[in-house]
């Protein structure tokens, strides 16, 4: 009997350590293209009245199988070398151009890194604090999916 309870015991930790690991990503499942989200204005509200959180939107990332991406905002253009670190998803931006308000490319902006969680293969999400202005205190947010799965 004591026997039967210590062979219980040991099958309950083998499963919940098999539950509790994380699941990595595959790269090759990460290649592809992303937008930023398409929230309803009931999940805006909730985010910046609730959450205290601004959407970012219109938003484009594409990553790449040799380890490139290109990301296009409505302010500038950024492009370098991403790597994968645990559920992060970290670009190396080499070159950042700041667009001007003719759409045309004004400067380059230094070096930078950006950091997205790896939700999964389909989402990524970025979170960072707003340190001035009027929204000072709330967190903006940028949440990407992904819109085509075809291998670049």
């Amino acid at each position: 009997m004591k026997l039967n309870r210590i062979f219980n015991n040991y099958y309950i930790i083998v499963f919940f350590v098999i539950g509790c690991a994380k699941k990595s990503v595959n790269t090759n499942e990460l290649h592809g293209s992303y937008k930023s989200k398409q929230f309803s204005n009931v999940e805006l509200a909730y985010r910046q009245f609730i959450e205290r959180k601004t959407i970012v939107i219109g938003n484009h990332l594409n990553l790449f199988s040799d380890s490139t991406f290109k990301f296009e905002s409505c302010g500038n253009f950024k492009s370098g070398n991403y790597e994968i670190k645990n559920d992060s998803l970290i670009l190396y931006i080499y070159s950042n151009i700041k667009k001007s308000d003719s759409n045309t490319y004004a400067f380059e902006i230094p070096y930078d890194t950006m950091k997205y969680v790896i939700k999964n293969e389909e989402t990524l999400i970025r979170e960072w604090n707003i340190s001035s202005g009027r929204l000072k205190g709330y967190k903006q947010l940028d949440y990407l999916i992904k819109t085509n799965t075809k291998q670049y």
